[in-house]
């Protein structure tokens, strides 16, 4: 931030400072400074606003001591309520209070963090930011695999449709997440999608979209802005999916093996992967065995076990890992199975 000489004034002769980051403002920078005149005597503030985000604006309250708790909830509270009457929906983060001006951008992450931690579907307010806001719980979606297929397809109506679904859930939901947990998530499933789109898709077609993203969630705390960046995300990757089809729908069966080669590590039955690709289960079973001789089944334990196969020959990984990576919980079990299809335990593989 710059300051004009009036700011560097009311700088030096203070010894403490507060920040207020207001979001969603739907108003100038000369309405907010109009209000903040009505709240605090002696001008002791200052009023910035961001440089690419025209609803963001910045309040920076100086205090000739140290304020107390009480003085600066005071204080929130009274801007808090000023700001309402000249826009709806505001979101208002407060920081601790802070004894240098070059400590404004940790006062500014304080403000980020407080207002990350508002309930997802709260309209507009006021949190002040404390060292114990920072836990979360991670969101579990039953419907992500296929939300993810979605995105891999290229099939944007789809993901989009799952996608709402899911988000009128978080709505109805017994736990109220909040915005941090909901922004997590999001970029989980952006790197999610990363990691699925396979070795054929370069990294920064989706770097590019996963930092996009997190620049715009930093400043957005509204539950209808966040799904619109979202989708807007979604629709990306499936733009730049479609450059090079991962499922070019040509063969309906090589399109399931496709996705069984893709997905073999996840608990995935034939009933699931037949609905993606919109047949029914005894088709799909069909189809299988008159394409490769062998069952649904079979084909995924054929492939978890090459795949084991590579990985003790070409890695030094436990056992326990090896069995996880390629599927399967049980290791016991592993074992049963590698040994059935191949004829010696896992241990006597790596070792000849």
């Amino acid at each position: 931030m710059e300051f004009n000489s009036e700011a560097v004034k009311i700088i030096a002769e203070n010894r403490s400072l507060v920040l207020f980051s207001i979001f969603n403002l739907s108003a100038d920078s000369a309405a907010l400074e109009a209000v903040c005149s009505d709240c605090f005597e002696n001008r002791s503030f200052v009023v910035c606003d961001h440089n690419f985000n025209v609803y963001t604006f910045f309040v920076i309250k100086f205090y000739a001591d140290q304020p107390t708790d009480q003085l600066i909830k005071s204080d929130s509270v009274h801007l808090y309520s000023e700001l309402c009457r000249i826009s709806d929906g505001v979101d208002m983060g407060v920081s601790l209070p802070e004894k240098k001006v070059t400590k404004l951008n940790s006062a500014f992450l304080q403000c980020i963090t407080a207002l990350d931690n508002k309930l997802l579907f709260d309209k507009g307010r006021i949190i002040s930011y404390r060292p114990d806001l920072v836990a979360y719980r991670n969101i579990v979606w039953d419907s992500e695999a296929s939300f993810l297929f979605y995105l891999e397809k290229s099939d944007i109506e789809a993901a989009t449709e799952v996608f709402s679904r899911f988000f009128s859930s978080l709505r109805s939901s017994a736990y109220k997440y909040n915005v941090m947990e909901y922004k997590y998530y999001i970029l989980h499933l952006l790197s999610a999608a990363k990691l699925d789109a396979g070795n054929d898709t370069p990294i920064n077609i989706f770097l590019d979209i996963t930092d996009d993203l997190r620049q715009q969630f930093r400043l957005i705390f509204d539950a209808e802005s966040l799904y619109d960046c979202s989708i807007n995300a979604f629709r990306n990757i499936c733009q730049r999916n479609a450059t090079c089809p991962i499922y070019p729908g040509n063969s309906v069966i090589e399109d399931m093996q496709t996705y069984i080669e893709r997905n073999y590590s996840k608990n995935i039955s034939l009933e699931f992967v037949s609905s993606l690709f919109y047949i029914n289960r005894s088709y799909a079973s069909t189809l299988f065995k008159s394409h490769f001789g062998i069952s649904f089944i079979d084909c995924i334990t054929q492939i978890r076990v090459e795949k084991a196969k590579e990985l003790l020959k070409n890695t030094d990984l436990k056992l326990s890992q090896i069995a996880a990576r390629v599927g399967y919980s049980n290791v016991k079990y592993f074992f049963r199975v590698f040994k059935k299809i191949v004829g010696t335990t896992p241990e006597q593989y790596r070792l000849h």
